[in-house]
């Protein structure tokens, strides 16, 4: 896994 998990669920809530 290049990203972590983290950075991901971070990204995903800045979307919302």
């Amino acid at each position: 896994m290049s990203v972590p998990q983290a950075i991901v669920v971070v990204i995903f809530a800045s979307t919302y």
